[in-house]
């Protein structure tokens, strides 16, 4: 889903710049799936709102862009 970003090597965006991107990348997605990985967004972000650990909010970070390639790709590839 989000195939642009390299959050793992050198781009560290902070938690607006992914959510933004993330909400972005839903755009690519068939239109009767965006409302529902964009909201699945906006409750992943609102879950860890609260988190005060960096070393575990660079691992959630980490994650949802790994979650999301492999959600883009998941679409783009249905034969």
């Amino acid at each position: 889903m989000w195939t642009t970003l390299s959050l793992c090597t050198s781009y560290s965006p902070n938690a607006k710049h992914l959510y933004k991107f993330l909400i972005r990348e839903c755009r690519k997605l068939p239109k009767d799936a965006q409302p529902y990985y964009k909201n699945f967004v906006r409750q992943g972000f609102g879950q860890h709102a609260d988190e005060a650990d960096p070393e575990r909010v660079k691992q959630i970070m980490q994650r949802a862009v790994e979650d999301s390639k492999w959600i883009l790709n998941k679409y783009c590839t249905k034969k």
